[in-house]
């Protein structure tokens, strides 16, 4: 069983039942089927993992070493994004930026090798962007070929 440490002066009320000692808890017993626990513990409250339901294609994004938009949002919502799997046409590290680009680094690849698939999660509460509406961009080296699927959540 996976246990989670965390100091806090409350005990989780959620319903979720907590084992402690003291002013730290020690285990949650809200998991899955095998017992791991899913989520995190912030001050006095437990926050699971976000499960995504919105998966977005990349096929062929070509990037010119600018940011491209692989991910626009319904109407009225953020993107959560919780991971992806991609592969490159040439080596190249990918930057996940938040609506304009190039200030706003969410999250950074290391180099992938070409047409190798890269999978990734953001574990816990994920990678929420900035505002509602705002956009969700790659930046690749120049001439690069993006392949994958995005996955996460519009809230």
């Amino acid at each position: 069983m996976s246990l989670t440490k965390a100091r806090t002066s409350q005990l989780v009320k959620d319903g979720n039942a907590v084992s402690a000692y003291g002013t730290e808890i020690v285990a949650l017993t809200r998991g899955d089927r095998d017992g791991n626990l899913h989520g995190q513990v912030t001050g006095a409250q437990f926050a699971e993992d976000v499960e995504p339901n919105v998966f977005k294609d990349l096929n062929a994004v070509s990037s010119v070493g600018l940011p491209v938009t692989v991910w626009t949002p319904t109407s009225g919502t953020k993107i959560r994004l919780t991971g992806g799997d991609v592969s490159v046409s040439a080596a190249s590290s990918l930057l996940f930026e938040d609506n304009a680009g190039g200030s706003t680094i969410k999250y950074r690849t290391p180099v992938i090798p070409a047409n190798q698939p890269y999978v990734f999660e953001i574990a816990g509460q994920a990678m929420l962007l900035s505002a509602i509406n705002n956009v969700l961009k790659v930046t690749a080296a120049s001439g690069v070929t993006i392949t994958g699927t995005l996955w996460g959540v519009e809230e």
